[in-house]
């Protein structure tokens, strides 16, 4: 089993990193949707990243003009039958290869 150890210390860290460039990568991300209609925006992650999630939920909501929802990966791939037809999900992950969070956008894929 792994130990949380490194997660929990890495935190502060992350956060800190995503509130310095919070905005350049809403501008992004903003630019990168703004060809689809959107009507929601699910934000998906485990761990720090679901951290990062929470973290960016309102930013994201205000600046794209929908409601921004924040899930485990888990969570989501158990409760979110139907994300919605013109829904994005975004997953986080540090990494890259999170199972959850690959999971989660499996799921809203299908």
């Amino acid at each position: 089993m792994k130990s949380l150890r490194p997660y929990i210390t890495r935190t502060p860290d992350t956060i800190r990193n995503l509130a310095a460039h919070i905005s350049e990568n809403i501008v992004e991300m903003k630019g990168v949707l703004s060809d689809h209609r959107i009507d929601h925006l699910y934000l998906v992650g485990s761990g720090t990243s679901l951290n990062a999630a929470y973290f960016s939920r309102r930013i994201c909501s205000r600046l794209l003009g929908v409601p921004c929802f924040v899930y485990s990966a888990m969570q989501f791939a158990d409760t979110v039958d139907y994300p919605g037809e013109n829904s994005v999900v975004i997953g986080i992950s540090q990494a890259g290869h999170s199972f959850s969070t690959l999971l989660a956008l499996e799921k809203a894929r299908k």
